[in-house]
This record gives structure tokens, sequence and C-alpha cells, in this order.
């Protein structure tokens, strides 16, 4: 089939293969035709259910395999190099939507979509030009939506050796991309074979490891194994983490000496493995795990034993945030926006942060939060297009935990104060929520000092009381990783006309001095 395709209109034979796909087939194959739908829909699924039709994946290799094709005759000289002519516009994007549902199963064919971007990206003899800028952008953008390690790490070697410095550009951004993308992937966490692993490299491989709360990332205990102690980089910052079996048996250490909360050794239990949370543990798990990891002095490379856990939203009305800030955090966290909501989802539980004004990625200037709510996305519209069905993801806890940390970062990097009083307006107020958060720390570390108590500290970005932390932008109190209500005692201290600075000295009182 790839022969025949070799000279024909991929556009034409991909509309006339579809009409005979199946109506769930179709189905999907017309959300992955709209342009627009990944600003509004998620693709992976779709992806997914066309990627199961047989008849499209033919199609979809032969198309990959007779791309390649066309950029090697151009290149050996046995087709007629024109610059940017190789493929039509909506050859492309076939090209593009071939390669997304490669991706999305994590097929061995994947490679014929980057040797097709690779034989398009340069021309034959020294020109600068290429054989098809718009098939490079189009199997990049594949990527990108769709991210495995060795397709990234193709996009690098095509970049690497492109002669057309707007194209070596945009790839750049195209590769930064897709590595943020990385994370979200079940395959995140897998290496290249042959790949340099340096200090970017673990930094990112642990941000993947982290996203696998949000998907409930699980592995057999060889597979296990396997995945998280193939290097020594990795089997380091492996043997410092948490681990629990379905069997309900935690442990931690080195590949094959590994103990429980009380330092006993433990084997490798025969029952799927996953990464430790705090949320999916008691306060006596958590305690017990805590004593052994601060006796040891275990420098973990994540936040795990002390990491924030959340049981349900918290209350975020009357807070003031900047909308600049805001919306770079939740553009760089996977938040969307829409109107006044920003949402993220994981599973099938999404988290929706409402506020009194529109945004878009221009807004400027000040909005205030109105509330923080959770929502089933199973019910939520997929603006028009039917979702395939999928099993369910996650463990509801642990995603909902995440998703609101993510949530209380978002709130406390962007806000800069909590509802006005009538003696100060907020524009004012011109700093940013740097420069106000500065601001408030120095006045704060004045007024705490007043008090004389050893069990008072002040640190970048919380005030502490012995084991709580107050944050300095939202106030929220969490104590040893949770987050607890702590209602804010009268207190006699002097403090300038900022109701955010009064909450915080009422909730230090509070917790040094309980009823």
């Amino acid at each position: 089939m790839a022969e025949d395709l070799v000279g024909a209109d991929l556009a034409d034979v991909e509309r006339d293969l579809v009409e005979g796909l199946a109506p769930s087939s179709y189905d999907s194959w017309t959300v992955l035709f709209d342009e627009y739908a990944g600003l509004t829909t998620e693709l992976l699924p779709h992806a997914r259910a066309l990627a199961a039709d047989p008849r499209w994946v033919d199609f979809a290799q032969a198309a990959l395999r007779a791309a390649a094709e066309r950029g090697r005759q151009v290149r050996e000289g046995s087709r007629e190099y024109r610059s940017d002519k190789l493929f039509a516009q909506d050859e492309a994007a076939v090209l593009e939507r071939a390669l997304l549902t490669a991706l999305a199963v994590d097929a061995d064919w994947v490679g014929l979509g980057i040797d097709a971007m690779d034989l398009a990206s340069v021309a034959p003899g020294a020109a600068k030009t290429l054989p098809s800028q718009a098939a490079v952008y189009a199997l990049a953008r594949a990527i990108v939506s769709v991210p495995t390690p060795e397709a990234i790490a193709g996009m690098e070697r095509v970049r690497a050796g492109c002669r057309n410095a707007s194209v070596v550009k945009k790839l750049c951004k195209y590769v930064a991309d897709a590595r943020a993308a990385l994370p979200a992937m079940p395959w995140g966490l897998r290496v290249p074979e042959g790949a340099t692993f340096g200090k970017r490299e673990l930094g990112a491989w642990l941000t993947t490891l982290e996203h696998g709360w949000l998907r409930d990332a699980q592995w057999s205990p060889d597979a296990w194994v396997a995945t998280l102690y193939a290097r020594p980089e990795l089997a380091d910052a492996a043997s410092r983490l948490i681990w629990v079996a379905d069997d309900g048996s935690s442990f931690l250490g080195a590949r094959d000496a590994w103990a429980d909360a009380s330092g006993s050794p433990v084997a490798l239990p025969e029952a799927t493995v996953r990464l430790w949370h705090p949320r999916s543990s008691d306060a006596e798990g958590r305690d017990l795990w805590r004593r052994r990891i601060i006796a040891e002095r275990i420098d973990q490379p994540i936040r795990q034993i002390d990491r924030e856990f959340y049981s349900e939203p918290f209350d975020v009305a009357g807070i003031r945030v900047d909308v600049h800030v805001l919306m770079g955090v939740a553009r760089k966290e996977g938040w969307t926006s829409s109107l006044d909501e920003f949402s993220r989802k994981a599973a099938e539980v999404r988290v929706v942060l409402s506020c009194d004004r529109e945004l878009n990625p221009f807004s400027e200037g000040q909005a205030r939060l109105f509330r923080l709510e959770v929502r089933d996305a199973a019910l939520d519209a997929d603006f028009g297009h039917a979702r395939p069905a999928e099993a369910p993801e996650g463990r509801p806890e642990v995603v909902l935990s995440e998703l609101l940390r993510s949530a209380d970062l978002l709130v406390s990097v962007s806000a800069v104060g909590i509802e006005a009083s009538p003696e100060i307006g907020w524009d004012a107020l011109p700093q940013t929520p740097h420069g106000i958060l500065a601001t408030r720390r120095e006045i704060l570390g004045h007024l705490l000092a007043e008090l004389g108590d050893p069990r008072v500290g002040l640190e970048q970005r919380h005030v502490t009381v012995g084991s709580y932390r107050i944050h300095l932008a939202t106030a929220s109190v969490t104590r040893d990783g949770e987050q607890i209500e702590v209602t804010p005692a009268r207190h006699d201290l002097w403090a300038p006309p900022d109701p955010l600075v009064n909450k915080i000295l009422g909730t230090v009182v509070a917790l040094l001095h309980p009823v």
C-alpha cells in the first residue's frame, strides 16, 4: 500500500478511506481532523480509539512510510527538489493524524514518522531550504500532543541536522513543549537506550514520577525493578522514596535491601507497586515513616513524606490575585481557562477555580477569586465531541489531593492579599505578588519578634509555629503536610490595615494559645 501512496495525494486517499470506517472510528477521526480541536478537546482518547481500527492503522503506517520514501527520493535525486513543495498543507495534516495515532498507543512504528520528519527537513546539497516545512511542523505538533521519550529524542536529532535557522528555532520550542508534556504520559519514565542522562534529565524524570500520582502509575514487581532501578542515577533516587504494594505493605531502600517504616528488612511483595502518597496512608503510618526519614536523615529527591495533601477544596473566596501571574502559573501547571474559570482534570476528577472577571492571555491587573470546587469530569461536556469510553484511572483520594495541591500553588503564587479594607484600595498597591510577599514578610518579621516565642519562625513563604506552617499569601495552615482549619484569635499586636497580616497574626496567636 505504501508504494501506491508515494505518488498519490494523501488527503484524497484519506477522505476515501474514512468513509468506510466504523462510526466510532469516524467520530474520532473528525475530532482529529478539526485543527482547533486540541484547544478545547482532549485528543488522546480519540487518537487511541482511532488506533484501534485496523483499517486506519494500515493506512497510517503506509502514509508515513510513503512520506519517508518521497523524502528519500528527493535526497537521492530521483525526485525533483522544489523548496517546501514535497507535501501540500492538507497532506501534512494527514501525516500529523497518522503519527498522532501511533504515539497514542506507543506503537513500534512511531519511527516511521521520525524518518519522514528527518527526510523532509534537509534539502539535497548545501541549500538551507527544506523539502517540506509543513510536514516537519505537522509531525512535530503530533509529538508535542502525545510525546514519547524516543519521539522527543528523534525530534532533537532532526533539529540538530536541519540547516534552516527559523525551522531550528521552531523545533527548539516544540522540543521544550514536548518535554513539558511528557510527565503526563504513561511511558514518561522510560529512558531511551543510549540516551545521555544528566542533572536536567534526572529532574525531568522525577517530575514525571511525581505526575504518576495523577494517573495512578503502577507496576508489577519485575517491571518496577526494571523501570526504577535500570540506571544508577534512577536507582539512587528510587532507593530514597517510599513505595507501597497492593497488599498494604510499604518499604524503602536499595535494590534487594528494602525495609519497612520500622527499619525491618522486607522482601519485595508479589503485588502491584505504587509510589507511596501521604493522603493514602493513615496518621500512624505517616508518623512512622516521618520518624524514620528524619532519624536516618534520608534526603528524598521529591517532596513525599512532608508533601502537602488535601481531602476537600479549601476556601479561596475573596483572595485577590495578580492576573498575569495566575495565567502564567496556570499554563505551566496544565490548567485550562474558559471565560472566568480555570480547570484541571485527572482521571474522572476536575477541579475548577472561578473568579470575578473573564480572563484571556492578554489580561492584566487583579481578579478576586470566588470558589474552588470539584466536579465529575465524566459529566462535563467535551465541546460537542463524544468522548470514547475509557476505564477510570487513578485512586480518587490521591488524584483529588494532587489537583487541590496544584490549585493551592496557583493561588499562593499569584495572591496579593484578601478582601481589602476600605482604607486601602488595590489600585494603590501596584507591587507584584513577589514584592507584596516580601513586604508582608518584613512587616511580620518585626511583629512576630514582639511575641518573643521560640516556637515561631519566619521562612521565605511561611510563618512556622512548631509543626504548623502558615502561608504568607493565603494564610492557609498545614501541619505535617495536612491542611487544617484554624480560627484566628483576637490579639493586641499592632498591625497595618492589611487583612491578611491580621489573619496571619491571629492564627499564630491561636496556635500558640489554644483554647
